[in-house]
């Protein structure tokens, strides 16, 4: 078991760090809150520990590898558009959190083209593991 992560992000080179710590991250639309009163937007992850080194499983061999939920909080958001995410109960693979400094915008982009995209007055993001990790015999991969 690994110290469990807290970041706060206030700079572009802070989103290439918790973009790859949320790299193959699994949540749902319903995981998912933007709280116009307040100006934030919230998920719930299931997060793939691409920090944490693989182990091997004493019984059969296999390397076991860990996950864990996580919580993103983002705030400062004064507007949230997705595409591709009808499918309410679904789970979609988060790929990569991309920082658009023009037009002060942060993409979530998922697999199979889904997408949020949250324009922003500020860069202000927290990043915290909300469990402690378990283990799961599955490492994700890409093509």
């Amino acid at each position: 078991m690994a110290d469990p992560v807290k970041l706060l992000v206030r700079n572009t080179d802070d989103i290439d760090v918790v973009s790859s710590l949320l790299q193959d991250a699994l949540c749902t639309p319903s995981d998912m809150q933007h709280d116009v009163a307040v100006g934030e937007f919230l998920a719930v992850v299931n997060r793939f520990c691409w920090e944490q080194p693989s182990i091997q499983n004493p019984q059969d061999g296999k390397p076991v590898y860990a996950r864990t939920m996580a919580g993103l909080r983002i705030a400062d958001v004064l507007s949230v558009q997705q595409r591709g995410m009808e499918d309410r109960s679904g789970f979609y693979n988060l790929l990569a959190i991309e920082y658009e400094k023009p037009k002060q915008s942060l993409r979530l982009v998922f697999s199979a083209g889904a997408e949020i995209r949250l324009h922003v007055s500020d860069l202000r993001l927290v990043l915290a593991d909300l469990s402690v990790d378990y283990p799961t015999p599955a490492q994700p991969h890409h093509q």
